[in-house]
């Protein structure tokens, strides 16, 4: 073998290398914690947190969706927004610059299941994912069916812990 075909084949693999490495960091994502907060028949506020759940954190909300439980696994989008807001909250309902209204926001139901997914879009961190799912108590408090634990992956709440 001679020099050229060495730096060919060098060039090759670093290319190789680069290429898997690349497709490695635009396939990540971050994920950040999502609580709805509220009462019913007062506006509920989808707040935004850092992953240990005690800090807000503020994004660049991109989309977010709410939706009702119709049946076993059939969701009914009752609000969604898309566009581009740097935020830490969200009221339902609410209108906001720079946020498009693609549903427009529905009665919610005090028997109701809904969940929330937003998707936060940085400039130059991969996109970021938050999730919530919750119902509301006979008084009209929020009841969360799932959360977060502090490695990001989302959990369903035993009974005990919704209680609390």
């Amino acid at each position: 073998m001679n020099t050229g075909d060495n730096m060919a084949r060098t060039a090759l693999l670093l290319l190789l290398l680069l290429a898997t490495f690349s497709g490695t960091l635009s396939s990540c994502s971050r994920a950040f914690i999502v609580k709805a907060e509220g009462k019913y028949g007062d506006t509920i506020y989808f707040r935004f947190y850092k992953l240990e759940g005690t800090a807000r954190a503020t994004h660049n909300v991109v989309e977010l969706i709410v939706q009702e439980k119709i049946g076993d696994n059939q969701w009914d989008p009752v609000w969604s927004l898309s566009g581009e807001r740097s935020i830490d909250e969200i009221g339902y309902g609410k209108k906001y610059d720079g946020l498009n209204e693609i549903t427009p926001a529905l009665p919610l139901s005090l028997k109701g299941e809904y969940r929330v997914q937003v998707k936060d879009g940085p400039r130059f961190d991969p996109p970021g994912y938050g999730y919530v799912q919750f119902t509301f108590d006979d008084a009209g408090e929020i009841v969360m069916l799932s959360d977060w634990d502090s490695t990001g992956m989302e959990k369903r709440m035993s009974a005990s812990e919704q209680i609390q």
